[in-house]
């Protein structure tokens, strides 16, 4: 009897471990697929990969015919061989710099002295700056663009993490690498694109906003003033492409 009784009892727990262990696996991969859906980008999120100083584009509304179609005038060709027609969207502006490469660098960080030696900005915020100066940067410029009533037709529609992406992604490239022709080729073509969908232009008290933003934000995590001020430099080419000027 004790024999048998003790294979039955030897039976039970073997089964009975291998049905815990399959219901271990099953939560496992259950969890392990509800981890991967949270951390799996949203086709909206990706789609949104605009860096800073960029307005996000907004649909035109939907064309409705007229009552009867009347012909445009012929396209006259202009000085330079252009041809234009009345009605007719004007041309896109030239790309920047089309004898230069993506990569090549335009203007360089911002500059400083650390441990005998000269490092971009980026470096000094992340390893020599007092506290957590980088991330301070970041929220600090998130937060005043969110709040500026005057940066609201760029960013208003912008929730916080798209935000701070966009912010970490400008001011990292600005302060580690500088300012390069694929920067200022990427930000102008998506300020047309913007302007053209129906977007306000970027004048120059929306530059100049945007430029106090920044500025003072490194002040406020003690960035020294010699940096704060090279920052004019850096974005010295971009401006020239962004800023839209009334005629004169």
């Amino acid at each position: 009897m004790w024999p048998w009784l003790m294979i039955a009892v030897g039976v039970l727990l073997v089964v009975g471990g291998l049905v815990a262990r399959h219901r271990m696996m099953r939560d496992y991969r259950a969890q392990l697929a509800e981890v991967g859906a949270k951390e799996q980008p949203s086709d909206e999120a990706a789609s949104q990969s605009m860096p800073l100083l960029l307005p996000e584009a907004t649909p035109t509304p939907e064309a409705t015919p007229t009552p009867e179609a009347t012909p445009t005038p012929e396209a006259t060709p202009t000085p330079e061989g252009q041809p234009t027609s009345a009605g007719q969207p004007e041309p896109a502006a030239a790309m920047p710099f089309p004898d230069r490469p993506a990569s090549h660098r335009l203007t360089p960080p911002p500059m400083l002295r650390a441990r005998s030696s000269d490092v971009p900005l980026l470096d000094w915020l992340r390893h020599y700056s007092d506290g957590n100066a980088w991330s301070g940067v970041i929220q600090s410029i998130a937060d005043r663009i969110s709040g500026d009533q005057m940066l609201q037709p760029w960013f208003g529609t912008m929730d916080r993490p798209t935000l701070q992406r966009h912010v970490m992604s400008l001011v990292m490239e600005l302060t580690g690498e500088g300012l390069t022709v694929g920067t200022v080729r990427r930000l102008a073509d998506a300020h047309v694109n913007f302007v053209a969908a129906g977007g306000d232009h970027v004048t120059e008290p929306v530059w100049d906003k945007l430029h106090a933003t920044f500025a003072n934000a490194l002040r406020e995590h003690l960035v020294p003033e010699r940096a704060v001020l090279a920052l004019d430099d850096t974005l010295a080419p971009l401006k020239t492409f962004i800023v839209t000027r009334p005629p004169s």
